[in-house]
């Protein structure tokens, strides 16, 4: 047989629809931080929620008041932590990363990309796909602490100075 029961079907099917409007209406409620890509913690919050959400609908033994009230508590302590975060520099050291600079002015930084592990070929086939720019238009390229990479053209003498923080 494919599955247990109707009965068990149908609660499957109620709870998806429970949960899946209770998600949005948390989502909604809590902000675009909750699904943003600002940092590992956001990504585990969302992650998180995501296994909340599954279990929620398929497991008998987790009741939808249980599940709203998991990923409620874990949409307030994002909220906790990204005020932390806003408000105290410790708190924001802990959670982001810091930005690294992985190729400038024509040199790939090869110490910088062993550290990210990033090669030669990510940072050439993000600058394609960044308007078909090719790496000689390009003046820097930086690892942001999200996981993305900036591709950065033609700049002043004073921004590439301050791209040297990077480092």
């Amino acid at each position: 047989m494919f599955f247990k029961s109707f009965e068990s079907v149908v609660q499957i099917i109620i709870m998806a629809i429970l949960v899946y409007f209770s998600v949005i209406l948390i989502l909604r409620t809590s902000g675009k931080r909750t699904l943003s890509d600002l940092n590992a913690f956001d990504f585990v919050v969302t992650v998180t929620m995501g296994s909340i959400a599954a279990t929620t609908i398929l497991s008998v033994a987790t009741t939808f008041v249980d599940g709203v009230i998991a990923i409620v508590s874990l949409v307030i302590l994002q909220y906790i932590v990204a005020k932390l975060d806003a408000h105290f520099n410790f708190v924001s050291k802990i959670l982001k990363s810091n930005p690294t600079l992985v190729y400038y002015e024509g040199e790939f930084l090869e110490d910088n990309m062993k550290k990210m592990r990033i090669t030669k070929q990510d940072i050439i086939q993000e600058t394609r796909q960044v308007g078909g720019t090719v790496l000689e238009n390009v003046q820097a390229v930086i690892l942001e602490s999200n996981g993305k990479l900036s591709i950065i053209k033609g700049l002043d003498k004073d921004k590439i100075k301050q791209l040297k923080k990077y480092d």
